[in-house]
């Protein structure tokens, strides 16, 4: 699993099915390649109730890995723990 990088995440080519790319720094956040050459980045996490859930963030371009970490961390939060 490599650390999730704009280089990392552009240079993913499509292949002829969705795939997912995992950060080593971040668990649960990850971002799916899908054939269309899209990238959507997603959080997967646990509810309170140990339910799990996976939560889309947005697609790459809007926006991109080199956000700070609270941005990658805020919807964690909400989530009431992981």
């Amino acid at each position: 699993m490599p650390k999730l990088t704009k280089t990392v995440v552009d240079a993913a080519t499509p292949r002829a099915k969705q795939f997912t790319l995992w950060c080593s720094d971040l668990p649960g956040f990850g971002v799916y390649i899908l054939p269309t050459g899209n990238r959507t980045y997603f959080v997967d996490y646990r509810n309170s109730t140990g339910v799990r859930r996976r939560l889309t963030i947005g697609r790459h371009g809007k926006l991109t890995t080199e956000g700070s970490p609270q941005d990658r961390n805020s919807d964690h939060g909400r989530s009431g723990q992981r």
